[in-house]
């Protein structure tokens, strides 16, 4: 990860490289119910990390995963699987995920006019991983 990322928050990578940092300490907002699930809430959690000089108490980091056919298994003629490219759909679905994400981060309303200013009122931030589920049905 550059340092530019690190200083800028406004950059596409600023929230998912906290997410990822090593020295980052992370606090689940959902409180384990009695099972010890985490209902409608694994994926929020409070991240405290000094190196990204983030206010007290931290930053909300709600990671939505999303998972697009990039790629395709199939069987061949003589029952050997192939895998075929289909990213033309991958393509646009990430890159629209991820930029609605980053108009969410950052309070950008061009595109939705109910997102501007944000992230002004909202203390939570988005990231992603993109997921290629090779047309599988199960994913």
């Amino acid at each position: 990860m550059t340092s530019a990322i690190k200083a800028d928050p406004t950059s596409y990578g600023y929230y998912d490289a906290i997410r990822q940092s090593p020295t980052a300490t992370f606090v689940s907002l959902v409180p384990p119910t009695e099972i010890g699930s985490y209902p409608g809430g694994r994926n929020l959690y409070r991240a405290i990390d000094e190196e990204f000089n983030l206010p007290s108490p931290g930053v909300i980091l709600a990671h939505i995963p999303t998972f697009l056919r990039w790629t395709q298994i199939d069987q061949n003629d003589d029952n050997t699987e192939a895998l075929y490219d289909t990213s033309d759909s991958g393509y646009d679905g990430s890159a629209a995920a991820i930029l609605a994400m980053h108009h969410f981060n950052n309070g950008i309303g061009s595109v939705v006019d109910e997102l501007e200013g944000i992230n002004e009122t909202c203390s939570i931030r988005l990231t992603t991983d993109l997921v290629d589920t090779m047309g599988w049905d199960l994913i």
